[in-house]
């Protein structure tokens, strides 16, 4: 894996912007911290929180190193997550289990 700058402590990767609503993208230039950073991963965090502070209006995002790979994001799964994804579920189960349709 190569990086277009790397310091002690950040690597600079491109990260390109896929507006999906208006089929355009844009590219950015954007520091990564090595911490957010696990196998050659970048963290869920790191990836959401560089889109949110570029990324204007409906829109997700792609990170590439300095030859082209694809970066890939790290996503866990939290029990606090998965807690309220049941939730989820059984409230919209409950709700249309009630539904009659003629």
């Amino acid at each position: 894996m190569k990086f277009f700058k790397e310091t002690e402590k950040a690597v600079l990767v491109k990260m390109v912007i896929d507006y999906y609503l208006v089929e355009r993208t844009a590219e950015k230039m954007v520091w990564i911290p090595k911490s957010q950073m696990h196998d050659g991963k970048l963290t869920g965090w790191i990836a959401d929180t560089k889109l949110a502070d570029y990324a204007r209006g409906e829109a997700f995002a792609d990170f590439f190193d300095a030859e082209g790979n694809k970066l890939d994001v790290e996503r866990k799964s939290s029990k606090r997550g998965d807690k309220a994804a049941k939730a989820f579920a059984a409230e919209i189960s409950r709700t249309f289990g009630k539904l009659h349709f003629a």
